[in-house]
C-alpha cells in the first residue's frame, strides 16, 4: 500500500510507480494477457491517484484495475469517490486503460463489528459499481480462522496461543481442522449480515424508493420469483441521530392473484455478543392488497 508503513519516512509516489512499472513489465512479459493493477492507496487521495495515472500514461504503462481503500466509516463517500475518479480517468487518462475499480480494504477497525456499517458499506459499493472489494483485517490473530473477529472462540484463545497454533499449522505439525474441532467457534451479530448478504448473491436486485435517506435498504428477489429478501438498517452516517421507533416498508407490483404471503422479520443486534441465529421478531402470514404488502419493522439494528 502507498503509506508510510511501507514507504517510510514519507510517501514516495515516484518510487511506488517505479515498483509498479517493474512489476507490470515482468508480469506482461510472462503473460501478455494477464491483468495488472494497483497500487493500493491506503485511502482515497485524488491528487496521488492523478499523479500515478499521469505517470502510467507518460510511460505507456497500463492499469487494468485501480485500487484504493475506504476505511473511514463514512459510507456515503464511497460512491462520490468512485464517480469522481471515473470521471477523471475518462476525461484525462483514457490511455491508462482502466477496466475495473477495486476497493480491496473496506470497513475500519472502529466499525468492524457494526451490522449497520456492514450493510451500509455493501449498499455503497453497489451504488458505486465497484467491481471488487475485500474486508480489511484488524485481528491480532489469524484472519483466516476468525474471519477477523466475525467469529470468536470459546474458550478464548490468547494471542500467544494462537501464534503457537498457527506456527504449528505452518510447519505441518498439526492440522487446522484439529484446531477448529478443539475450540468451539461462535458467531457475532455482524457475521449474520455478511451471511444474509451472501445468501442473496444469486438474487436479482429490486429497486428501492426510500423516503427517509437515513434508512439503508437492499432488496432482492430469488431466481424462482417466489422469495423477496430485504436487508434494512438505520444509516450509520447520520451523526448520532436516533433510529425511528417504527418503520414501514411497502412492497409494490407483487404477483397478481396472490392474496397473502409468509413474512419473517429478523433482527441482528448491534453488539459483539454471541448470536447463534438472528432474533425472530415475527413469522406470520400477511395480506396482500392490490399487489401491495405493508411491513411494519421495529427494533432495527443501529
Amino acid at each position: 500500500p502507498l503509506n508510510t508503513g511501507f514507504w517510510s519516512p514519507n510517501d514516495k509516489p515516484k518510487e511506488v510507480f517505479e515498483a509498479y512499472k517493474l512489476a507490470y513489465q515482468a508480469i506482461k512479459e510472462a503473460d501478455p494477457e494477464a491483468w495488472v493493477g494497483g497500487p493500493g492507496f491506503e485511502s482515497y487521495d485524488k491528487a496521488k491517484i492523478e499523479l500515478f495515472l499521469a505517470a502510467t500514461v507518460k510511460e505507456g504503462i497500463g492499469v487494468d484495475f485501480l485500487i484504493w481503500h475506504e476505511l473511514h466509516g463514512q459510507t456515503a463517500e464511497i460512491p462520490n469517490h468512485a464517480n469522481e475518479i471515473r470521471s477523471i480517468v475518462n476525461q484525462k487518462y483514457p490511455q491508462a486503460g482502466v477496466k475495473e475499480y477495486h476497493i480491496n480494504e473496506i470497513i475500519g477497525p472502529n466499525e468492524a463489528y457494526s451490522p449497520a456499517v456492514a450493510l451500509a458499506t455493501f449498499a455503497a459499493l453497489e451504488k458505486a459499481q465497484i467491481d471488487y472489494s475485500a474486508k480489511a483485517c484488524w485481528s491480532s490473530g489469524d484472519c483466516a480462522i476468525f474471519l477477523d473477529g466475525l467469529l470468536s472462540s470459546s474458550p478464548e484463545i490468547s494471542d500467544n496461543q494462537l501464534r503457537d497454533l498457527l506456527a504449528c499449522v505452518e510447519k505441518n505439525e498439526c492440522k487446522k481442522e484439529d484446531i477448529l474441532q478443539k475450540y468451539q467457534f461462535v458467531t457475532r451479530p455482524v457475521w449474520w449480515v455478511y451471511k444474509a448478504y451472501a445468501d442473496t448473491n444469486q438474487d436479482t436486485r429490486i429497486q428501492s424508493n426510500i423516503q427517509d435517506q437515513n434508512i439503508i435498504v437492499l432488496a432482492s428477489i430469488s431466481q424462482d420469483q417466489k422469495t423477496i429478501h430485504i436487508l434494512a438498517s438505520w444509516n450509520p452516517d447520520t451523526n448520532g441521530k436516533k433510529a425511528p421507533r417504527n418503520l414501514q416498508l411497502k412492497l409494490s407490483n407483487l404477483t397478481k392473484n396472490v392474496s397473502n404471503a409468509k413474512v419473517k422479520i429478523e433482527k441482528i443486534p448491534a453488539d459483539q455478543n454471541e448470536l447463534k441465529e438472528p432474533i425472530v421478531l415475527s413469522d406470520s402470514q400477511s395480506t396482500i392488497n392490490n399487489q401491495e404488502l405493508l411491513l411494519d419493522l421495529r427494533g432495527l439494528s443501529k
